[in-house]
């Protein structure tokens, strides 16, 4: 928090890992500050949800026809 107690949003570099916790899906950020801390899904979907994305796009794996693209 600031002086004014507004809140600072530390911009996120990328997520490097995820876990369940508890029977919640949490995702293991990396931050610009190079800081790292769990987060839940739900909260990294609204405040990077770019970020959150990208994780998914790098993992999926499309089958078409039977073969694996």
């Amino acid at each position: 928090m600031t002086k004014n107690n507004e809140l600072i949003f530390i911009e996120a570099d990328r997520i490097i890992g995820c876990k369940e916790l508890s029977g919640e899906l949490m995702f293991l950020i990396k931050f610009k500050d190079n800081n790292i801390a769990y987060m839940s899904a739900k909260q990294a979907k609204i405040k990077y949800p770019q970020v959150v994305i990208k994780f998914y796009e790098e993992r999926i794996i499309w089958h078409l026809n039977g073969v694996m693209k």
